[in-house]
This record gives C-alpha cells, structure tokens and sequence, in this order.
C-alpha cells in the first residue's frame, strides 16, 4: 500500500477516517458520512455514477453557487414526481425543449406570496414569446389581478406599427357581456379614455363600433348599436341638485398654426347620420325614422335648439328633398 489505511478512531473520537495517500480523505462518525476536508470530494464521478439516491425527508443544502447539470436532448431530463403523478419536468429535447410546473390534483400553486416588493419576469427576451394562460381548460377560468385595497396598473406596451395590441375574441357568448367594466366611485376621473396625438392621423378611426351580418336570421331585430344613458336617481339628503353636463358631447376645433400661413379647408360634417336600406330581392319596407327626438312632458326648454355664430352668407338650416318624395317638411301641433 502507499498510505492508504482507515482510521478507527485514534486520530478523532468516535470517528472512522478513510485516508488515501495518507491523506485523510472520508469520514463516519454516528450522525454523518462526511469528506475529511470542507469541498474535498465528489459523491460519484462523470464516468462512475450512482443510481438511485433515497432521502427519509430533511433538508438538501447548497452553498454558494451552485450547478445541477442535466443531460441534453432528453424527453424528461428532469423530474420532480410523486409516483406516476409529474409535479415538475424539465425536457432538453433539440427544439422542443419546455420546463413544466403542474398541480396533479386541485388546488393553489403559489408564486411569490410573501409581503414583499418584488419583480416578477416572464418571458423578457428579445424572443417573439406566446404566453397561453388557461387554453386547456373544459371549465370555465377565472383570472384576478390585483385588489381592492390599493390602485393596480396594467401597462400594456407594444412597438409593433401593423400588429394589434390587444385582441379580446368572445365569440361564444349570446347573452353574457363580452367585456364589462366597473367604476362605481367615479368623481372628476373618467371610465374609458381613448386618446391620440398622431400628427400623421389620415383616414383611422379612433373609435370603431360595427356589427356587420352577413346571413342575419333574427326576425325581430330590436338590438342597439350604440346605448348611452344617464340616470341619476336622488334618494340622500341633497336638497338643491343641478345637471348641466351633456350625455352627449361632440365637437370639433382646428387651429391654423399663428407662426407660418396656412389655408385651411373644412368640408366634412360634425354629424353624419346615414340609414340606407338596399332590395336585391322580396319585398323591402323601410318607415324608420332618420332621427327621433322626444321631450318629456314636464320640460320647459326648447326640444331643438340651433344656434349659429358665423359670419358667412350661407343657410343656418337647409332641408333639402332630392329623391322625389312628399313634404319635405311637415309641423304638428
């Protein structure tokens, strides 16, 4: 031998020592199998490992930086399982790799729970990434963020000048709401703000609503396009309420810039109201009226008032009938 022998307990107390070249190299005493020296070997070798390793519980305790090196391209390189049941998989797999975090059972799987102020980052690279949050589900999901108790921001930030945003797809709804939204302790503040200061704007449109039927089937089609309401009710203690806001606000201001002449010129209405009814074939009857305005009994203000301030020579009011047609205008008292 050179030096290799094994220690029974004259060098440490209750301690068998395995030394190698004479230097003291594993250690055993009634609680541990332990390296002689902190760091001074390694359980197995590249070409020489163990199989399986069976732990009684307690705790796996790594110190500084540490490395678990797994095999690549491997199915289940990885796995954190209870029996059959996968709870975390990691596959290595050229091309199809995915790490895999998975509840077997119902229940709460925790992300970040503490009373901390915290960064959480999910897919921030430079990477074209598809986030799928509830896609497998036969039931129905319910997605939370934030709370009550404090105001929580959703920042959603796209650089993309042709691609969408946000695209909200609910086409399985017939009587739910496909998107509600909720601001009961509005004051000054308002409930949606759609704004833009493109100077390049053209021929977009800064709020769409369409619906557009292209095999319609209802038969009794009593549907709003559009249904703005207000309906304030007083039941406290206020004595003298007033209302002088618009339900319907709708304007148009355009400034020639001071610093250089420019000529302007401006064509397009404030309102435009079209309804067009076309027959290709049966019998098509349309008696709607255009526009319908209706006062209540106990107003006193004016049912329609036109107010005009410009200085040029045109008409204030033009009704024009260019169709054929009856009255052109009709006054019932």
């Amino acid at each position: 031998p050179s030096g290799e022998n094994i220690d029974l307990g004259e060098a440490t107390a209750d301690t068998i020592t395995f030394y190698v070249a004479t230097g003291a190299e594993l250690s055993l005493n009634a609680t541990a199998l332990f390296p002689s020296t902190d760091s001074g070997l390694d359980l197995g070798s590249s070409t020489n490992q163990f199989a399986d390793l069976y732990l009684d519980g307690g705790n796996i305790n790594l110190d500084t930086a540490t490395d678990i090196d797994i095999d690549d391209n491997t199915a289940s390189a990885f796995t954190i399982s209870a029996g059959a049941d996968t709870y975390f998989l990691i596959t290595t797999s050229t091309g199809a790799e995915v790490v895999t975090l998975n509840n077997i059972e119902a229940g709460t799987m925790n992300i970040g729970t503490t009373n901390v102020t915290r960064t959480l980052n999910l897919a921030t690279g430079t990477g074209a990434d598809t986030i799928n949050i509830g896609t497998g589900a036969t039931n129905a999901d319910a997605i939370t963020v934030g709370n009550t108790g404090v105001a929580t921001t959703i920042d959603i930030n796209s650089g993309a000048a042709t691609v969408n945003a946000v695209d909200i797809t609910t086409d399985s709804i017939t009587t739910a709401t496909a998107l509600a939204l909720s601001a009961d302790a509005l004051t000054t503040g308002k409930g949606i703000d759609i704004t833009s200061t493109s100077n390049a704007l053209d021929s977009g449109v800064l709020l769409n609503v369409s619906s557009s039927q292209t095999a319609a089937t209802d038969t009794t089609l009593s549907a709003d396009i559009a249904n703005l309401s207000f309906s304030p009710t007083y039941s406290t203690a206020v004595t003298t309420p007033a209302i002088s806001g618009n339900v319907l606000d709708i304007s148009r201001s355009a400034t020639t810039n001071n610093l250089f002449a420019s000529t302007l010129t401006v064509t397009g209405p404030i309102l435009n109201i079209t309804n067009t009814a076309t027959q290709t074939t049966g019998t098509l009857t349309d008696s709607s009226n255009l526009v319908v305005v209706t006062q209540d009994a106990d107003a006193t203000g004016t049912l329609l008032h036109l107010v005009s301030n410009r200085s040029s020579t045109n008409y204030s009011l033009l009704i024009e009938q260019t169709s054929g047609g009856t009255d052109t205008l009709s006054l019932t008292d």
